[in-house]
């Protein structure tokens, strides 16, 4: 058996979906969505998923560059 030497999960993420990002942050929908309409969260759309970006975890300080 080989041992796992990548780098935690979150260091190779480029961005989280909406259930992800709630678990993540220990918050509800609703206040996702609040932040998202009110400008404090940035989210891109892969066709019709919102994906919170890497950028804005780093922002946050969620996570490290």
């Amino acid at each position: 058996m080989t041992k796992n030497t990548a780098p935690a999960r979150c260091d190779l993420r480029l961005g989280w979906r909406v259930p992800e990002w709630m678990r993540l942050t220990n918050t509800s929908r609703a206040t996702f969505w609040r932040h998202v309409k009110s400008g404090d969260l940035k989210v891109v759309y892969i066709g019709h998923t919102p994906i919170v970006p890497r950028s804005e975890a780093i922002r946050l300080g969620l996570i490290q560059s």
